[in-house]
């Protein structure tokens, strides 16, 4: 399956893809961003940041079919707001700051897979909530 995937970039300049359609997997792994990530209301296949730094992931209304991997993903800050993940999110080892008055709590909503039911793996440093109700 063809696919996008690099390994130790430095990206200078922002990565915007808001409402972009990306119909193959892409992997940006251990690449270190200097402005923040813009992937609100895009639409993906699957995306896998392990291990990258990012100043800030913003990814409101993201849709994701297969998995989104943030494993190891260092960052000021990440937004899902409103995202659907079909597949798996996974937060291994991230680290997550956050500051403001809008941070003070961390939390993770799933809706059931009809299938198999949510999955969710990583925990995140301070107050953690699993939420399975529709």
């Amino acid at each position: 399956m063809p696919r996008l995937q690099l390994i130790g970039a430095h990206i200078t300049g922002r990565l915007q893809l808001q409402y972009a359609t990306i119909e193959i997997p892409f992997s940006l792994v251990d690449c270190r961003f200097d402005a923040p990530v813009e992937l609100d209301d895009a639409s993906l296949r699957a995306a896998d940041l392990t291990g990258c730094h990012i100043p800030r992931l913003s990814a409101d209304r993201l849709r994701v079919d297969g998995d989104l991997t943030l494993n190891q993903l260092a960052s000021g800050g990440v937004s899902l707001f409103g995202t659907q993940i079909r597949g798996d999110l996974w937060l291994n080892a991230a680290r997550i700051a956050g500051g403001g008055s809008d941070c003070h709590h961390a939390a993770i909503t799933c809706r059931p897979n009809a299938s198999s039911g949510p999955a969710v793996s990583g925990r995140p440093a301070g107050e953690h909530r699993r939420d399975d109700r529709i």
